[in-house]
């Protein structure tokens, strides 16, 4: 009994630490909607603003980028004025995009 017992608790601490790095991204994972107001794609940065709210976001090397039809595009397809959805991280750096998709309102 108490082997079993120990095996199972051996267990659930493998399975915590096994999820504690997906929880911890999970919590720091946001979104953040607004109109484009500047895009710099040499530096690969974002500025987007919304409710008074401005934004400057680096841009991942393996961000995906959406269209409004859902198909993949290259940074130089977002213009400035788009309505575009950012999901990203907070970062010791700032602010890391890694999707970054046009909402088409």
């Amino acid at each position: 009994m108490r082997t079993k017992f120990a095996g199972l608790v051996l267990a659930a601490a493998i399975t915590a630490l096994a999820l504690a790095p997906a929880r911890a991204d999970a919590i720091n994972a946001f979104v953040f909607t607004g109109t484009v107001r500047v895009v710099h794609v040499q530096a690969r940065t974002i500025t987007v603003q919304a409710a008074g709210d401005r934004l400057h976001f680096a841009i991942d090397a393996d961000a995906t980028l959406v269209a409004k039809d859902k198909s993949t595009v290259r940074l130089a397809a977002i213009k400035p004025g788009d309505v575009v959805e950012v999901h990203y991280t907070k970062e010791p750096w700032g602010f890391d995009a890694h999707e970054i998709s046009e909402t088409g309102l």
